[in-house]
């Protein structure tokens, strides 16, 4: 197998990993929401919880970001041709 075909394959497995791990990510906070309303939401609003509800929403939505950047969707067209 060349270098080329070996990089690709190693591009391909980056962009599967990636999907999993937000997909165990986003699965996560959906097992824990009902717990997140209850303790969290209903708390009265201090610095803790503002930091909390800030990184525990911030750190998905920038996963995605990057998997979706990764996947080769929003690289403007361009293709794994080497």
């Amino acid at each position: 197998m060349s270098a080329d075909a070996t990089f690709l394959q190693h591009v391909w497995a980056s962009r599967y990993l990636s999907i999993a791990g937000v997909t165990v990510i986003i699965y996560d906070h959906l097992l824990s929401l009902d717990q997140e309303v209850e303790l969290i939401w209903k708390a009265p609003w201090r610095t803790p919880k503002a930091l909390w509800l800030f990184l525990r929403y911030l750190v998905p939505c920038t996963l995605i970001v990057h998997t979706y950047q990764l996947s080769g969707l929003g690289n403007g067209g361009t293709t794994d041709v080497l």
